[in-house]
């Protein structure tokens, strides 16, 4: 089934888990303390990813990104162009870049260096014309950094060339949530930031389809899903739209993915 393609992602990590616990299975099932020992240095070399937190504009001349890391990390914020912006966490892991707001959508990879150790974070991170941050996750919705305050919104459509759909926003922390896109019906909740994430029943054609969220008051969108067109060489194609912006990008696997990001 087509919709099934925002889960490759997760089921390719299943994949990989399994084949990574194969290896040496013999001694670690013989032997419980091998197995303690074995998850304690698994546990000890996990570096969690760095993340941004906030963006400020700075009187229409710059957008200051703010984030969180391991203490004393590198910071490294990289453009599809291979130009690069550093900064070095604090003693408590925040860090900040300034940007020029140059007035368009503009894309990085957020990374860090510990230890000689380069972590990744997940996705890239885009900056919209005055500085809302939304994080783009291949496979997945997308995350936008706009604030919460509990009222029901849908700030997201991503979809693939399959027209795969997953739908994302905010709702109350925990909030049970109904997906009708079209009248059809799906399922989800929000976790405990209020942020959920809703895959479409069926895949979207290209053309016109209304979008309703509702369980914790109700939010509605009509988003037209016409299929990327082709991104030759370039890494992402940024359109204003009136309901906010469509970015047609490509994933780290190679694919097109289309996300419409809605004003909030």
């Amino acid at each position: 089934m087509q919709v099934a393609w925002f889960r490759v992602v997760s089921l390719a990590g299943v994949v990989l888990a399994f084949a990574a616990a194969g290896c040496g299975r013999d001694s670690v099932f013989r032997n419980p303390v091998n197995a303690q020992a074995a998850e304690g240095k698994a546990e000890a070399a996990y570096l969690a990813p760095p993340g941004v937190t906030a963006a400020q504009r700075v009187a229409g001349k710059s957008i200051t990104l703010m984030g969180q890391a391991d203490a004393g990390a590198r910071v490294r914020l990289g453009a599809p162009t291979g130009d690069a912006l550093f900064a070095v966490a604090d003693a408590k892991g925040t860090w900040s870049i300034d940007l020029p707001d140059s007035g368009e959508v503009q894309l990085y990879g957020l990374s860090m260096i510990v230890a000689g150790r380069t972590v990744q974070s997940e996705g890239y991170v885009a900056v919209l014309p005055g500085g809302q941050v939304v994080r783009l996750r291949a496979g997945a919705g997308a995350v936008s950094l706009a604030g919460g305050g509990g009222r029901l919104r849908i700030l997201a459509v991503d979809y693939d060339r399959d027209g795969g759909a997953m739908i994302s926003g905010r709702a109350s922390p925990g909030a049970n949530l109904v997906l009708r896109v079209d009248g059809l019906e799906a399922q989800g909740q929000a976790d405990a930031q209020g942020r959920y994430s809703i895959a479409a029943s069926q895949p979207l054609s290209a053309q016109s389809h209304q979008i309703l969220v509702g369980g914790d008051g109700e939010a509605t969108a009509t988003i037209d899903a016409a299929k990327a067109l082709p991104l030759d060489a370039a890494p992402m194609r940024a359109l204003r739209m009136a309901l906010g912006w469509r970015i047609d990008w490509v994933t780290p696997g190679g694919g097109v993915q289309t996300s419409l990001l809605l004003s909030s």
